[in-house]
């Protein structure tokens, strides 16, 4: 895919001694990449096999369950004039390709990493008035164990399943070729016109 490897490619220069001798983090990546935060931690988070970068505890989750909301360094430091139309550009292709994807998860699985990454705004949800990937605020695990009635570590193996659907390899090639923005193959087309014809919503079965 050709965004992870140039995002991998990047980690690996700013993991060399020369440059410095710190783990690399999911933000020190986004602003060496130039490109959203919640973009770089959804790309890396489908890799096969998945990439952690540093030991960043409140990117990779906080032992006590409070919460932290991995998108809210972009809403610190919004983009310059001159980069307004590509940041734009950017949200829109993360948006669009978010949504196509997670069509493709089970009902509960698309809605945990919905609420687990903040991302309800993004689908125009009744209630919200922004539609920016860093406008809602994202549930820890003891909230959607309550909301779903089921204990933290059943939400966190949920979490962790539909990640591991979304590294599966057709889901890999389908993210490939959204990714390189070109026109889909006709096999990647079908998948996504039936997980549409299934999906009238980001809430139906």
């Amino acid at each position: 895919m050709e965004t992870i490897q140039k995002l991998t490619r990047i980690q690996s220069e700013l993991q060399r001694p020369a440059v410095t001798d710190e783990s690399v983090d999911y933000a020190d990546l986004a602003r060496a990449a130039g490109m959203p935060l919640e973009r770089v931690m959804f790309f890396m988070s489908i890799a096969t096999p998945p990439v952690h970068l540093g030991q960043n505890e409140e990117l990779r989750g906080r032992e006590d369950g409070s919460d932290y909301n991995f998108l809210q360094d972009i809403e610190t430091q919004g983009p310059s004039i001159e980069d307004e139309l590509t940041e734009e550009e950017n949200r829109l292709f993360l948006l669009q390709n978010l949504n196509l994807i997670l069509s493709t998860l089970p009902k509960r699985e698309r809605n945990i990493l919905r609420l687990r990454y903040g991302l309800l705004s993004m689908e125009g949800t009744p209630g919200s008035d922004r539609t920016s990937p860093g406008s809602s605020q994202g549930m820890d695990l003891n909230d959607l164990g309550l909301a779903y009635g089921l204990s933290r570590e059943r939400v966190r193996q949920l979490e962790d399943k539909a990640m591991a659907h979304l590294r599966t390899p057709w889901r890999q090639r389908l993210f490939a070729e959204l990714d390189a923005g070109g026109k889909l193959s006709p096999q990647a087309a079908s998948t996504l016109a039936v997980c549409a014809a299934r999906v009238n919503d980001p809430w139906s079965s």
